[in-house]
Order: C-alpha cells, then structure tokens, then sequence
C-alpha cells in the first residue's frame, strides 16, 4: 500500500472492544418511549347448553295417545257376487291350463321319430354353345305413332275467331267478364246506344244514364264551334303557305334578272339560321355545367 491512502484494517484492540459490546447487545435500535405493559388473557367461561337441554328433557313427560282401530265396513252383496265370480273364473283357467299340459305331453310321445333331412340337389344347368361367326342383327321395326293435332278457335274481343293450340283454363275472373259482357250487350240492345266498359268489364252507370235537354244542345254546340275552330285555322295555314310561296317566287324572279349568281346564293346562306363558334362553345360550356349543379 501506498503512504498516501488510509489504512481501514481493524486492530485487534478494536475488535476486543467489540465483541465485548456484543455480550449486552440486544438487538434493535433505542427506544425513546417506555414499553406499554402487557395485558394478562382472560379465559372465557365455558357453555353448558347441552347440561340445561338434558336436564329439561328429563323433566318432560310424552304422553303417548291409544291405538283406535277402526272397525271394518260390511260387504254389499254386489261385492261378494264379483268374488265368487272371480274365483270361478281362476278354476276355469287353471283346468284349461291342465288340459293343455297333458295334450302337449301326449303329443311329444308320440312324435318321437326324428324326421329325415332332405339334401338340397344341385341344378346344374346347361349353358348355350356360342355359334360360330358373327352375330346376326336383329331387324329393328319402326312404327309411327299418329299425333293428333287440335285447334281450338277462340272469340276475340272484336268479335272475331283467333286460332289458339293450348288454351288456358278459364278462371273466375274470366267467368265474371263474359258474364259481365253479355249483360251489356242486353243493355245496348234495348237502349239503343253503346256502353262505355270499366276495367273488370262491367258497364259504366254514367254512359248507361240518358241525357237531358240541355246536355243535348250544348254537346251540339259545342261540335259547332270546334268545326268552326278548325275551318279557320286551316284556311290560315292555307293563305301562309301560299303568300310565303308567292314572296319566294317573285324574289327568285327579281335576283335572276337583276342580280349575279354568287351574290343570291350568299344571301339564301346569310338568311338561314347557322350556328357561330361562339355560340356552340357557349351551348357545351351550359351543358357541362348542368350535370354539375
């Protein structure tokens, strides 16, 4: 070791002081209270439930109640008939019993001899001979099955016959209708008139309702004023049709004679309705939109 660094070995001096301060050593550090005294246990008094229950038991007294009997009920005569039938009817059945033995032991006396077994015989059976060559085909037989056809003819709703191959069954709707049909056609007969139908077929109340006076006349004055309607917007189209023909012709007339070829066929262009590039950007660019907004 060097001189610089401290010795920390114990001398044996110091270890004598030592273990003589371990012989008084108890353990643990000082305690700054003083120790609380320690309580003596108490032993708890024992129970004697058992002694007292003993004890009560010995005292009480169980009276025990006498046996009553009771007295049996008299048999009805209904009841000893069944009786005597019943056993009647057990000595019967024993004696057939018996009878049944005795036969049974009569017949196994008799039937002593053992029966003979009978072998099974063999059947052995002869297998064709293959015939030499080749196998004749058989002749095949067609025959022709005859099939009938059927056409039914149907009415139509016009009133004519259609040509139906499998019809299909009517229904009670179906039934309804035609039933419906000919109870409107008896209406038509004896009004006079035709009958509106519904849906389902049945006749309209309205149309089968006769009309007033009044309904008559305005009904007539009404198709009045309709052909009136109609006579003058067809002599108008007729009066344009001919002053728009008559205008081309005498503009036809007064270019050829007047005016060069080129300059008339640039001014039919300039009056027809053309499409400018602007304006069909403008047409697109509306029709993106529109599937946006």
């Amino acid at each position: 070791m060097s001189d610089n660094e401290s010795d920390e070995s114990l001398n044996t001096e110091d270890m004598n002081e030592l273990i003589e301060t371990k012989k008084d050593y108890t353990g643990g550090c000082e305690r700054s209270s003083a120790p609380k005294p320690k309580k003596d246990k108490v032993k708890k008094p024992k129970k004697t439930v058992l002694e007292d229950i003993e004890d009560v038991t010995e005292n009480i007294v169980i009276e025990e109640k006498p046996k009553v009997k009771k007295e049996k009920k008299p048999r009805t005569q209904a009841q000893i008939d069944a009786t005597k039938r019943m056993l009647e009817a057990n000595k019967k059945k024993k004696e057939d019993k018996l009878k049944l033995e005795t036969s049974k032991v009569d017949t196994k006396k008799t039937e002593k001899v053992k029966p003979i077994k009978e072998e099974p015989v063999e059947v052995v059976e002869e297998m064709p001979k293959k015939k030499i060559g080749r196998p004749k085909t058989k002749e095949i037989i067609r025959t022709e099955k005859i099939k009938e056809k059927i056409i039914y003819m149907i009415p139509n709703s016009n009133g004519e016959y259609e040509q139906v191959k499998n019809p299909k069954p009517l229904t009670k709707k179906d039934l309804k209708k035609i039933e419906l049909e000919k109870q409107a056609k008896q209406d038509e007969i004896e009004l006079g008139k035709k009958l509106v139908r519904k849906k389902n077929g049945s006749t309209d109340m309205r149309s089968k309702n006769t009309r007033s006076e009044k309904q008559i006349e305005n009904s007539k004055r009404l198709v009045e004023f309709n052909r009136k309607k109609k006579e003058d917007r067809l002599r108008l189209q007729k009066e344009e049709l001919n002053n728009t023909i008559k205008e081309q012709v005498e503009d036809s007339m007064i270019n050829v004679v007047t005016k060069p070829i080129s300059q008339v066929k640039e001014e039919r262009r300039l009056k027809k309705n053309i499409i400018t590039d602007e304006e069909r950007k403008a047409y697109e660019f509306k029709k993106t939109k529109s599937l946006f907004c």
